[in-house]
């Protein structure tokens, strides 16, 4: 079995089910661990790009780092891994959809909850990491009941587009699941119906496909969405580059707006699927 990923000043705890530790002073997850934990039958290798396409950031949700040679079993180069945020490795978990993946996802939400509860008196780096998602959480919520008593013109997407930068349809499934969660108790948001939502009108490409998840010449063309690009160094050494779509404060709106609508009148984010 491959030696566990050891990250600076972090030693592994016995009762970890996943090793939780910290990397560049931020609270992070080994994508190798996990992998290992999910039981996936692909390599990692090859694996972690597909997850990678899902919408996260390099640099924001993950950093490559490397096992030391010594820890390397097979010899040689030394093999690759990824230090990952809490908050991917819940959502790796989640779209896996298997006992396992289901596992995970419990068992970081319950570290959050755990490192919250402890509250000591000088909080480690970790806590008050957790401390400030439950608090940026509140902040969305209040904002999304105060956002419910305006027209739905002048909701959401006046204040989206006062904005600065782009946004990701990750950040966007995320604040529809804490609106969901105040304003629809017990109706679940899953991030692919959102990706597939942002397909349906016309902000990105959606399919077997590589081009899967890439802005459309359509969104571009309208200023909803902009191209971003990653180049990285595959595991036999020649470079590639992934592109991705980030999403403007108009392009935000457009699919929070359809999301909020179709979520009040009970309907699936997707088409083709049950609501939930």
């Amino acid at each position: 079995m491959q030696d566990k990923l050891q990250f600076p000043g972090e030693a592994q705890k016995a009762d970890e089910l996943i090793p939780i530790t910290e990397y560049d002073g931020k609270t992070a997850v080994s994508l190798r661990d996990l992998h290992e934990f999910l039981e996936v039958s692909t390599k990692l290798k090859d694996w972690a790009p597909r997850m990678f396409d899902y919408g996260f950031v390099e640099g924001q949700d993950y950093v490559e780092v490397s096992l030391k040679n010594e820890q390397n079993p097979l010899g040689g180069r030394p093999a690759r891994n990824w230090a990952i945020t809490l908050d991917m490795a819940k959502e790796l978990s989640m779209i896996q959809r298997t006992e396992r993946g289901k596992q995970a996802r419990q068992y970081f939400i319950a570290v959050e909850k755990r490192a919250v509860q402890a509250a000591p008196a000088k909080p480690s780096g970790a806590e008050l990491l957790a401390m400030a998602v439950i608090e940026a959480q509140a902040m969305i919520a209040a904002k999304d009941q105060h956002i419910a008593a305006l027209e739905p013109k002048a909701d959401y997407a006046d204040m989206v587009s006062e904005s600065e930068g782009l946004r990701t349809l990750m950040d966007l499934a995320n604040d529809l699941k804490v609106h969901a969660a105040a304003n629809q108790p017990g109706v679940k948001v899953y991030r692919d119906d959102v990706f597939d939502l942002a397909g349906e009108l016309g902000l990105i490409i959606r399919g077997n496909t590589v081009r899967n998840n890439q802005p459309t010449a359509r969104g571009i063309e309208a200023g909803w969405v902009r191209p971003h690009e990653h180049t990285y160094e595959k595991s036999e050494g020649a470079f590639a580059t992934k592109r991705y779509s980030r999403l403007t404060p108009r392009g935000y709106a457009r699919v929070w707006e359809e999301a909020v609508r179709r979520l009040r009148a009970g309907q699936p984010l997707a088409k083709g699927k049950d609501a939930a």
